[in-house]
């Protein structure tokens, strides 16, 4: 949270000179230790949430990877007419507990073109996939793996 701070007492004075560090500082330093203090910040919890930001980066990475892939998919339904598409509805159980994860997991899986999420109650996720191919191993993705890896 500090260098945080830092960083953004630096981009609104739109320069950097001793001045403006000095102030920073002095400024910054006692706002990260109000927030130590009477907030529940701690550098432990920090390193913690800048590790889960950095997998979420790569989340972010694999998900455009799927979306794309999922894209040429769909097109070769819309370009092959002799390709029909036999929609179904899938209902599975990932081992993802936390109801934020689980929200992010029906979020990318409806961002991925082809498959859009129905229902998610008590962990048990309802999707409808354009075509049988693209429901198997919904429970096994790519997306359920680093999710999962991530609430541990």
């Amino acid at each position: 949270m500090l260098i945080v701070l830092i960083a953004l007492w630096l981009v609104l004075n739109a320069r950097i000179t001793p001045e403006v560090l000095i102030i920073g500082a002095a400024v910054c330093v006692p706002v990260y230790l109000f927030a130590v203090k009477f907030l529940g910040y701690s550098p432990k919890k920090e390193m913690k949430y800048a590790a889960k930001a950095v997998f979420f980066i790569g989340y972010v990475f694999v998900l455009l990877w799927e979306i794309l892939k999922a894209n040429f998919a769909v097109v070769g339904f819309i370009l092959k007419p002799s390709a029909r598409p036999s929609p179904v509805v899938v209902t599975f159980s990932p081992p993802i507990k936390t109801r934020l994860l689980q929200i992010v997991l029906a979020n990318s899986i409806t961002l991925t073109p082809g498959t859009i999420t129905l229902n998610v109650e008590n962990g048990e996720f309802t999707v409808h996939c354009l075509d049988e191919s693209m429901s198997t191993g919904l429970g096994e993705s790519v997306f359920v793996k680093m999710l999962s890896r991530l609430e541990k």
